[in-house]
């Protein structure tokens, strides 16, 4: 198959010399933001809980926008091909996220807990991520809720991934 990335990978991250390494990549990102959502939910936080959150929604964001560009513009089949499945999974980590009630209610909570210490870019940014959720159905009786994330994960995949 030849050489398939730069020796440091694509855009320098290292997993990336190879399209396997999105799998990797994959599995690097779910189990850092499952650490910081354990941060969240059981208050082990050393930061704002809205900042831990930032930090949650880089973690996959960053990832996830690396893939989107690759899939988007890499000339080898594989490259774009494993790329695609890597934002599969990403947006399925999101949905789950965005419909975990204990989640939700942590940044509610911290909202007021927090309040003295928040500035106004902290409130609106712990507003924008409770509108996340809410949209995403956080407020649903547990089956509309997995119903309502696989609806948006399959209405995502078909609109933007298989397009």
């Amino acid at each position: 198959m030849g050489n398939y990335a730069p020796e440091k990978g694509i855009f320098g991250e290292e997993l990336l010399k190879h399209p396997s390494g999105f799998k990797l990549l994959n599995e690097k990102v779910r189990k850092r933001s499952f650490e910081l959502v354990d941060k969240i939910v059981n208050r082990k936080c050393d930061k704002k809980v809205v900042e831990v959150f930032d930090d949650l929604s880089n973690e996959i964001c960053s990832a996830a926008d690396l893939a989107e560009c690759v899939r988007n513009m890499h000339s080898i089949k594989e490259f774009s091909t494993a790329a695609e499945e890597s934002m599969k999974d990403f947006t399925e980590l999101v949905e789950s996220l965005n419909t975990r009630s204990d989640l939700y209610k942590a940044l509610k909570d911290s909202l007021e807990a927090e309040s003295s210490s928040l500035t106004d870019i902290d409130k609106r940014t712990a507003l924008l991520f409770l509108d996340d959720f809410e949209q995403a159905g956080v407020n649903l009786p547990q089956t509309q809720d997995k119903l309502s994330t696989e609806v948006i994960s399959l209405i995502w995949i078909e609109c933007y991934v298989d397009s």
